[in-house]
């Protein structure tokens, strides 16, 4: 079985999506970042209402989207795979 083929249990989804909703409160904690916001919701023709409809449509998402989702872009037979691998730490001087 490939794994776009596993269903998304409810636990995965809820645990996704508190993770980005959380994500997405404290990234806005500052007027920079709420600003820096807006000018990018400009930049792409939106308007500063879609940004509060983010959390919305988040909540929103239904575990068969994401198994269509995964199913679609997610092919085992393509794929890059990278490993990471410790050296031994430079000396600081």
């Amino acid at each position: 079985m490939c794994s776009s083929d596993l269903p998304v249990s409810a636990q995965e989804l809820l645990s996704a999506k508190a993770s980005l909703q959380g994500e997405y409160v404290i990234q806005r904690q500052t007027f920079a970042a709420q600003a820096g916001e807006w000018a990018a919701l400009a930049t792409y023709g939106l308007k500063p209402e879609d940004s509060q409809n983010y959390l919305e449509q988040l909540e929103a998402v239904q575990a068969e989207e994401i198994q269509q989702v995964a199913q679609k872009y997610l092919d085992t037979e393509r794929y890059w795979l990278g490993v990471v691998q410790g050296g031994e730490n430079p000396k600081l001087s």
